[in-house]
C-alpha cells in the first residue's frame, strides 16, 4: 500500500475522502505505516521535523531509510496523511484518492424508487459527479411526465426516455447492448 504524507492537498482531478483525527493517532497510524515491510510512504522528512516534535530524532532518522524523499503523485488508491496549519494549530487527517466516482451498479440505482425526492438528489448528485452536463434534459423530461395524467403511453414513452437518459451516463456499455444501432 503506498501512503503520502502530505501539507497540503494537491490539486488531483480525482475525489478525496477526509477524515479528522487527533494528534496521536495520526502520528502512530504514520509510525505504524512506516513499520510494515509492504507499505510504501513518499514524504520530504524534514515536513515532518518542522511542523511537529511527535517523533523523536531518532525514530525520525531510523524511518528516513523507508521514507521516499521525492514526492510522487497521488494515483487511484493511495492513501494520505494531511497536516494542516490552520489558525487554531495543526489539524490532522487521514484520505484516501480515487481517479473516478464510486458508482452504483446500474441495477442497484434501479432498485431505488427514483422519483422520490431524495432518490432525485442522489441520482442528481451522482450524474454531476460522474460528470454529466445534461441534467436539463432529465429535469425536461420529468416535467413531460408531470403534465401527463396517468399511465398512460405517453408517460410510458417519456419514463422510458428518462430511464435511458440516466442509463446512457451510468451505464453506457447496457444502454447501447439494450438498444441496437444500425
Amino acid at each position: 500500500m503506498t501512503y503520502h504524507i502530505l501539507t497540503s492537498l494537491p490539486i488531483a482531478s480525482g475525489f478525496f475522502r477526509l477524515k479528522q483525527t487527533e494528534r496521536v493517532p495520526f502520528f502512530e497510524r504514520i509510525q505504524k505505516a512506516l513499520e510494515e515491510p509492504d507499505h510504501t510512504v513518499f514524504n520530504q522528512i524534514e515536513t515532518i521535523r518542522a511542523r511537529d516534535h511527535f517523533f523523536s530524532q531518532a525514530d525520525l532518522a531510523l524511518s528516513e531509510a523507508r521514507i521516499g524523499q521525492q514526492p510522487q503523485p497521488l494515483q487511484d488508491g493511495h492513501h494520505f496523511y494531511l497536516l494542516k496549519d490552520s489558525p487554531a494549530g495543526w489539524e490532522y487527517y487521514e484520505g484516501s484518492y480515487i481517479e473516478r466516482a464510486p458508482v452504483p451498479e446500474w441495477r442497484d440505482l434501479m432498485s431505488l424508487d427514483i422519483y422520490e425526492p431524495s432518490a432525485q438528489r442522489y441520482i442528481k448528485d451522482l450524474y454531476h459527479l460522474t460528470g454529466g452536463q445534461e441534467w436539463r434534459l432529465l429535469e425536461r423530461t420529468r416535467g413531460l411526465m408531470a403534465e401527463v395524467d396517468g399511465l398512460t403511453d405517453d408517460w410510458r414513452e417519456y419514463n422510458q426516455q428518462y430511464i435511458d437518459l440516466l442509463r446512457m451516463q451510468f451505464d453506457w456499455i447496457g444502454f447501447l447492448g439494450a438498444h441496437k444501432f444500425e
